[in-house]
């Protein structure tokens, strides 16, 4: 008995400690994705005879928005390193020589009543080859995409971006009469060669972040598109950008 008071003495001293530091735990049902368009849209979204091209960038933010909200899961990518074993002396190491990446991504998303989730991947993978076999070149088709773990207050505090990445397959739908009260439901695996990582500085310079929560900075306006048209990222891998 006293050995559970004491226990439970010990959570209530580290929950306190951890709200009066700033320091919290994160939600994996905190996050967004966002994708770069480029050529794809262009190509395959714009009608240029009845699109003003000054309001290109509000259609990206848009679609990107509707993706955003009808995404149901995604999986931030692992990493690992091919190794060889070499030995100098003695015992042999194993040394790491290349890194490798997670595999394929998969995005699950909820169809909305146009269609426009399946429409927008179908249209994309068409760029990429279409149905009559035409190919369009590698960096036409890949983009960026950007994937961002969100904290209690939507400020985002870790970010992974693919690159070179489309869309690989897309799921079969399944219909019945019996899913009447069912959600239909689109699987998209995303192909990508690598990943880099953003990290965001929220607090004000010279102050720790277990000291006082109240100085985070916003990241929230932060968005892929706006390394388009003009952001400004702390860091990405280590790498300080003006």
């Amino acid at each position: 008995m006293s050995q559970s008071r004491f226990n439970l003495a010990n959570i209530g001293k580290v929950r306190d400690l951890s709200v009066r530091s700033g320091y919290n735990t994160v939600s994996p049902n905190r996050f967004e994705m966002n994708i770069a368009f480029s050529k794809i849209l262009e190509d395959s979204f714009v009608d240029r005879s009845t699109t003003d091209p000054n309001d290109l960038t509000n259609n990206q933010r848009y679609w990107s928005e509707r993706l955003n909200n009808s995404l149901q899961s995604i999986r931030m990518p692992g990493r690992g390193q091919s190794t060889t074993q070499v030995r100098t002396h003695g015992v042999i190491r194993d040394v790491p020589y290349e890194p490798l990446y997670g595999g394929d991504i998969e995005m699950n998303f909820i169809v909305s009543h146009d269609y426009f989730e399946r429409q927008f991947f179908e249209k994309w993978m068409d760029y990429c080859v279409g149905r009559n076999g035409k190919y369009s070149y590698y960096d036409d088709f890949t983009t960026e995409i950007q994937i961002s773990a969100l904290d209690i207050k939507d400020e985002i505090v870790y970010e992974l971006r693919l690159e070179e990445a489309y869309p690989k397959e897309i799921s079969a739908i399944e219909y019945a009469h019996s899913k009447e009260n069912e959600l239909v439901n689109l699987t998209i695996n995303m192909a990508y060669r690598r990943y880099t990582v953003s990290y965001y500085d929220l607090y004000e310079e010279g102050q720790s972040p277990y000291r006082d929560a109240s100085n985070r900075k916003s990241n929230r306006n932060n968005s892929i598109f706006d390394d388009i048209f003009g952001r400004n990222i702390i860091s990405i891998n280590g790498n300080t950008i003006a």
